[in-house]
């Protein structure tokens, strides 16, 4: 038989250019992009390179610009042109040569913050970094925005803006991107005409502020933002791996670390950390879905969280999941009890949690009354815990609770009530109340839980207030050397010591 090998070859000359049209790039440059560069460059060669302004008007799609590291100045840059879906359009930054920065998605970013060391990690021999020029310590516009779609900015340094890094259109990439220090860290103009006064004038500082649909927010660090560390809003299948989020006990600490906004649906989110120092003067929240818009179908899985919250609040915050995850209250916090742990408010509603420990915290389900649209009087509603242990590690010097019900700021000016709440294979471990109930809370189960060196079983009023409601059932929990027996209402096989213990 003879062989037409023409025909085979021309054969799959075309297999080989369907599986390029099918999944990869078959247009598209590579240029290269200098603090020395030119628009009247070629952009062929770090030797004919061109501006950052030239590339961020003017690269195609599919092509791929080379951004070597060095220090880009305090120009407000936008990247206005789109890629496409198999032709996205990739700017990533290197130190000395192309490729050298490496990282693993969902693993953190390249440049690696230490923990209370109050030092400033941005370099601009390390990345390329956009450095604003700010005066008496206000941060003034925007660093990067990304206007196009199918864009990927890859390692970037952000510095002293007041919003560091703005992500609109759709499908965006930002990855390995390290904001420091966005907002404003001078106290004495708070307080001026310009400003506001009090806190309008320190809610000002955004690391990153994404907006749309299906982006990717990957191995990205945001440092002493001055109200929002990380803001997503407004979009749809947005994902967020290994983000960093860092708020410090200085002149303007983070308010919202990691905050998925309003009309955020079907997001994932994994392997984030929030870290809030010790004594920071704003209790902060760590990871929080707060909105007044539907917030619904969102997933996190895999977190760390120290000194500070995972937050849902407010009705629209619904049918979202948290799991495998850690939340930590160091010791020098243990003085302030309501800092910390799992914070569900304001009737936020069909959530589940698994798999969860907590380190002197707690569960918080409350009313706190903020004065922002959407507010309601109201508790939580509908929630599952599955798996969650929870443990006192330190003597605390006020009684911790491992399950707490309370009204704003422990005043019992409105009528909140909780209700449908579940508790399954749940372990804590060496708190001083098991219940702390200042409003209503109905419909409470505890299933195969166990509760052990717990002094008390709940405390239901303060101090010259009404008592309120807790409906409790229960089956087959254990006790193990706790100051109670369980009441009224509690079914199936139960272990109970009432030897008691002091805390």
């Amino acid at each position: 038989m003879k062989i037409n090998y023409n025909g085979v070859l021309m054969k799959l000359k075309c297999l080989f250019l369907l599986f390029l049209i099918s999944f990869g790039r078959i247009n598209g440059q590579v240029k290269y992009v200098t603090t020395v560069g030119s628009a009247t460059n070629n952009g062929d060669t770090e030797a004919t390179s061109w501006s950052l302004t030239h590339a961020f008007a003017n690269a195609k799609p599919g092509d791929f610009i080379h951004v070597k590291a060095g220090n880009y100045g305090d120009e407000q840059y936008e990247i206005t042109v789109s890629g496409t879906v198999r032709n996205p359009v990739v700017f990533k930054g290197y130190q000395k040569v192309p490729n050298d920065i490496t990282t693993v998605d969902g693993q953190g970013g390249s440049i690696v913050y230490t923990v209370n060391s109050q030092i400033d990690p941005t370099n601009s021999s390390v990345m390329p970094l956009i450095l604003e020029d700010r005066v008496n310590d206000v941060g003034y516009g925007e660093g990067i925005r990304i206007s196009g779609s199918f864009v990927q900015l890859e390692n970037f340094q952000v510095k002293y803006f007041r919003d560091a890094v703005v992500v609109n259109g759709t499908d965006n990439v930002t990855k390995n991107v390290l904001t420091f220090e966005s907002g404003i860290y001078n106290p004495k103009v708070w307080g001026t005409d310009e400003f506001g006064a009090g806190l309008t004038g320190k809610a000002q500082g955004q690391g990153f502020v994404v907006t749309g649909d299906r982006h990717k927010t990957i191995n990205c660090t945001a440092i002493k933002s001055g109200v929002h560390s990380m803001k997503f809003q407004f979009g749809d299948s947005q994902e967020g791996w290994g983000n960093r989020c860092y708020n410090f006990n200085d002149s303007n600490p983070t308010d919202y670390m990691y905050l998925i906004a309003n009309g955020v649906t079907n997001r994932t989110d994994r392997n984030i950390y929030a870290h809030r120092e010790v004594g920071a003067a704003h209790e902060s929240r760590g990871i929080v879905y707060h909105c007044n818009a539907p917030s619904n179908f969102n997933s996190l899985d895999g977190f760390e969280i120290w000194n500070t919250f995972l937050e849902y609040s407010y009705p629209l915050v619904q049918n979202n999941t948290a799991k495998n995850g850690i939340l930590i209250r160091e010791t020098a916090e243990v003085n302030n009890n309501n800092q910390g742990g799992i914070n569900i408010k304001n009737e936020a509603k069909f959530l589940t949690f698994e798999n969860i420990h907590l380190v002197n915290t707690a569960i918080w389900i409350k009313d706190q009354s903020d004065g922002l649209f959407g507010d309601v009087v109201g508790s939580g509603e509908d929630i599952v815990f599955n798996n969650i242990t929870g443990e006192v590690v330190t003597k605390p010097s006020a009684d911790i609770a491992a399950i707490n019900f309370i009204p704003k700021w422990h005043e019992e000016t409105t009528s909140p009530t909780a209700r449908r709440i579940k508790f399954q294979n749940c372990k804590f471990d060496n708190y001083g109340f098991l219940f702390m109930d200042y409003h209503d809370a109905l419909g409470i189960e505890l299933t195969d839980c166990t509760f052990k060196n717990i002094k008390w079983y709940n405390r239901s009023s303060i101090d010259g207030q009404r008592e309120s409601t807790l409906d409790v059932k229960g089956t087959n929990n254990n006790l193990e050397n706790c100051g109670f027996s369980f009441p009224n209402g509690f079914t199936g096989t139960t272990k109970t010591s009432t030897t008691g213990r002091k805390i």
